[in-house]
């Protein structure tokens, strides 16, 4: 990065300034009719910037005295937020927030001029018709700090009717809002996010804007959904080592790119996993082993399997978990497998299910070692809300069927 002085910044921005106002005064064609103007070539040249926006609201600069300006009243404007010559920031990103909270906070409105690695410029987006604010900060090798360098003019463009929304209010700025409330509840509701940016900014951003912004703020406290599976292998490893006795099968694809194998990486497919304590705890348990499956929402869907068992004293104990692809005969087969080979290989095992048919096909082949020394049964419960789905007339026989449930499952384990 080249070392410019102080003085070669603040020409720069003298340079900005002047050649904005050049163009401001000929936008104009001979028939007095507005043309669109682009942005003025600076002196230098410098590599567009590259580097990702830090979102982290915690290290918002602490100028903004951010409790005086809740329920504020449109009718009266005090003076909210300051921004001053010499201030500084950690990096590029906090600079930009701060000049957009600014402007949001103030109802005004700012469009960049110049930007990259060095050096950033606004203007406001009334410049044309004789708003003459304009802000010019630097990069400074010195402090390795961000500085505002020049604040020219004033706003004179503050409109009496104020707009319901904010072009500035974006997803990012929203997100750094909300990011603590979605933090303590990530169940809440966009309607009260809406709620709570209205009361914070004065202004009502639109539903799916709110969305999105609670979406990037979840990004910023949990990660993005492709880091997550990039810290599977990690995650499982460090199970297995603080975990004795826990056991992980993994199944991955190879990934494939212009019809080329890609070397050293592979696609996430499925994964099975069972915790020594359940392993060691089933030994125990009732000889019944109970399966099932969700789906899992997001990003990337799949299903969870997961099998459980029951203690001496009729508490559900989970024994084994996969996150597979779909309730295909594979998937299953996968996941029984495992269960037999690694957390139940005693005799006279009792499987439990639905009547899903990809249960029943991969329990009835011999490579998934449940066809010899077990039984399978379906579940009751299961037939019992079949059955009433497709006969509404019938839902006097809900209670029977539930206490048949009950009966048959105290009385198989009770007896010796």
């Amino acid at each position: 990065m080249d070392d410019f002085t102080e003085d070669e910044d603040q020409q720069f921005f003298d340079h900005i300034n002047q050649q904005s106002d050049d163009q401001s005064d000929d936008q104009t064609d001979d028939e007095g009719v507005g043309r669109p103007t682009t942005p003025p070539s600076p002196p230098l040249q410098y590599q567009q910037p590259r580097c990702p926006v830090d979102l982290n609201f915690d290290h918002l600069p602490h100028y903004i005295d951010r409790p005086h300006f809740v329920h504020q009243q449109h009718n009266v404007q005090p003076p909210v937020g300051v921004l001053e010559v010499g201030m500084t920031f950690d990096d590029k990103s906090q600079c930009i927030r701060a000049i957009k909270e600014y402007n949001i906070r103030n109802h005004f409105d700012c469009r960049t001029i110049y930007s990259d690695q060095r050096r950033l410029h606004f203007v406001c987006k009334l410049h044309e018709n004789g708003c003459t604010w304009s802000l010019g900060a630097c990069n400074s090798k010195r402090h390795n700090k961000w500085i505002i360098k020049s604040i020219r003019g004033h706003h004179t463009c503050l409109v009496p009717m104020l707009r319901q929304d904010h072009r500035q209010l974006d997803k990012h700025v929203i997100a750094q809002i909300i990011q603590p409330i979605v933090k303590t509840n990530p169940t809440v509701s966009i309607k009260t996010l809406i709620v709570e940016i209205k009361t914070f900014m004065n202004y009502t951003p639109s539903y799916k804007k709110t969305w999105l912004a609670k979406q990037k703020a979840l990004e910023m406290i949990h990660g993005n959904w492709e880091e997550s599976y990039v810290k599977l292998p990690k995650l499982f490893g460090a199970l297995q080592s603080c975990v004795p006795g826990t056991v992980v099968a993994a199944q991955t694809e190879s990934l494939y790119e212009g019809g080329e194998i890609v070397p050293g990486k592979r696609l996430f497919k499925r994964v099975f996993w069972s915790f020594g304590p359940c392993i060691n705890g089933f030994a125990y348990c009732k000889p019944i082993v109970q399966v099932d499956g969700t789906w899992l929402y997001g990003k990337y869907t799949g299903t969870l399997l997961i099998a459980t068992a029951q203690d001496g004293a009729n508490h559900i104990f989970p024994i084994a978990y996969a996150i597979v692809e779909g309730e295909t005969t594979s998937a299953w087969g996968f996941f029984l497998k495992n269960l037999r080979r690694h957390v139940t290989p005693q005799i006279n095992i009792s499987l439990i299910s639905d009547r899903h048919p990809s249960i029943i096909s991969a329990y009835n082949n011999p490579s998934n070692l449940w066809v010899q020394d077990t039984s399978h049964f379906f579940c009751l419960r299961h037939i019992a809300q079949n059955f009433l789905r497709g006969n509404s007339n019938c839902k006097h026989l809900k209670k029977p069927l539930m206490l048949a449930d009950a009966l048959a499952t105290s009385w198989g384990y009770s007896c010796e």
